[in-house]
């Protein structure tokens, strides 16, 4: 719980309000209907209140996906069913990223038996900048508009729906989702709708134990409509100690890749070389030279350099979720994430006469990665793989202060 009220602390110290005037909606996002191509769900009628441990009943997670138009429309409907539930999530929090991505909200309500409250009061709206992985020295950029609702009792259902419009352009023209299908908390009905253009191929795979309904029809608009849904989901229980490779929480992969080659195609100019001048690059392949003439001092030198002098901090707003920042920037501010780090390990390494370059690894999964479609989404951290004294290493350039022989 302390955990809790400290991220809240920390929401609130990166709040502000974006406002056009008194009582005028933020900038940040607009009010009005869904589009005609959201296909609207009927809502599970509540029940009287059951306790569970997370507070919460879900009676509707849907989710609608048109690639043509780059829109991803959310619902969610909810029971308080606890106090716990009541303390935790009776403020709203919509977030997107606003270097891609507007935000366009349809509905807030809350349900009280027969009675249906608006609250979809945009004065009270406010624009909060939540840096949630701040403890592990990333910043995505990513805003939240959030607002703290009034009079909620247990008992209540809160109904919010909204659209977010466009997507991260470092991946082009290929689409890739994900979607979860089974969750710690209760949830009455599922729902995930995909709207393809006729001519787009799309590869799907579940993971884990879950049996959604799929189902496929040709729409009025010459294109495909794709769904999967669901009801009384069973609730799953965390476990301590399962293995990397077991998935837990059933999933929905979805790829336009038609091969990991096409992913590695994708990639590669992210990773490309950098035509510009690279004064600092220069003077500091001169100096890992004089470390010694074998491969394996090379390699440790550059290793040892990144590792050491090079922090850890990501700056991972848009398109720089993916695409690594260029070798000479990294090296000047002295500073990156994984990506940045293993692109300039790379860069000094391939400077140094050595076959190198950025692997693109998963950090935890272990052998679930080869069972998933092909996808940027099946990875999580960038290692560089590397060929010493002709044997193939994949050294880490992210941890510091490592220590040891070639």
């Amino acid at each position: 719980m302390r955990h809790l009220l400290a991220c809240q602390l920390l929401c609130l110290l990166f709040a502000w309000t974006v406002s056009t005037g008194e009582g005028a909606a933020p900038k940040s996002f607009e009010v009005g209907p869904p589009a005609s191509w959201v296909n609207i769900a009927d809502v599970p009628t509540a029940g009287s209140p059951k306790e569970h441990a997370s507070g919460l009943d879900f009676l509707l997670l849907d989710q609608q996906v048109r690639i043509a138009s780059g829109d991803t429309y959310l619902r969610r409907t909810y029971q308080i069913v606890s106090d716990s539930g009541r303390q935790n999530n009776a403020q709203v929090s919509l977030s997107f990223d606003p270097s891609y991505q507007t935000l366009k909200v349809h509905h807030l309500k809350l349900l009280r038996g027969a009675e249906t409250i608006d609250k979809l009061d945009v004065s009270r709206f406010q624009i909060l900048q939540q840096e949630r992985d701040l403890d592990r020295q990333l910043y995505n950029g990513t805003l939240s508009a959030f607002i703290i609702l009034e009079d909620v009792r247990i008992g209540d259902v809160i109904d919010v729906a909204y659209t977010l419009h466009g997507r991260n352009p470092v991946f082009g023209d290929h689409f890739i989702d994900t979607s979860g299908l089974g969750w710690a908390v209760p949830v009455r009905d599922f729902r995930y709708r995909l709207v393809i253009p006729a001519e787009r191929n799309l590869q799907t795979r579940i993971h884990g134990s879950a049996t959604p309904q799929v189902s496929a029809r040709e729409l009025d608009t010459g294109e495909k409509e794709m769904l999967w849904k669901n009801s009384h989901l069973p609730t799953i229980h965390p476990e301590n100690s399962v293995p990397a490779d077991y998935v837990l929480y059933p999933f929905l992969d979805v790829s336009d890749f038609a091969t990991w080659k096409d992913v590695v195609d994708w990639a590669r100019p992210l990773y490309g070389n950098d035509e510009s001048a690279t004064p600092l690059i220069d003077a500091l392949v001169a100096t890992l030279r004089e470390s010694g003439s074998t491969q394996e001092a090379l390699a440790l030198a550059a290793l040892t350099f990144v590792q050491k002098e090079i922090r850890y901090l990501g700056m991972e707003m848009g398109a720089g979720s993916h695409r690594p920042s260029p070798p000479e920037e990294v090296l000047r501010r002295r500073f990156g994430d994984c990506k940045d780090k293993a692109r300039l390990l790379a860069t000094l390494m391939t400077r140094l006469h050595l076959r190198a370059a950025p692997a693109l690894v998963h950090s935890s999964s272990g052998n679930l990665v080869a069972e998933r479609l092909p996808s940027p989404y099946a990875f999580d951290h960038v290692v560089v793989a590397v060929t010493v004294q002709g044997k193939r290493l994949f050294p880490d350039a992210t941890p510091s202060l490592q220590r040891g022989g070639p």
